[in-house]
């Protein structure tokens, strides 16, 4: 009876230490982040949608693997494209915490440009 009695109390301490182990590491918001684009008269106009995460730290934007510098940590951007051209947009977006912890994640869309050819 007093063997079981310690390892249940041996066992409860465990579980215990766990769960301060647990409770006490850094608890991060793992961002969620889309990009979406609309097409327009030999255009397109996208905008980065955050679902109730932090704000980024940088956001950076490409179109077909060229950086747009002009749209960095803006959350819309928009670009000129040839009718019918099928444009590429990625959104590279990093999140520093408080802690120091960087977490980096990416999205992209892509369009159809409308007009006449």
């Amino acid at each position: 009876m007093l063997r079981l009695l310690k390892l249940r109390v041996a066992a409860a301490l465990t579980l215990t230490a766990g769960a301060v182990l647990l409770l006490s590491s850094p608890a991060y918001a793992w961002p969620g982040a889309r990009v979406m684009c609309d097409p327009s008269h030999r255009a397109f106009l996208c905008s980065l949608g955050t679902s109730g995460t932090p704000a980024p730290s940088t956001i950076r934007w490409y179109q077909d693997g060229f950086h747009l510098p002009a749209f960095d940590d803006l959350t819309n951007a928009r670009g000129a494209c040839g009718a019918g051209q099928v444009v590429t947009i990625k959104v590279k977006l990093t999140y520093v915490y408080p802690d120091g912890y960087v977490f980096k994640s990416e999205t992209s869309d892509s369009v159809r440009c409308e007009g006449n050819q």
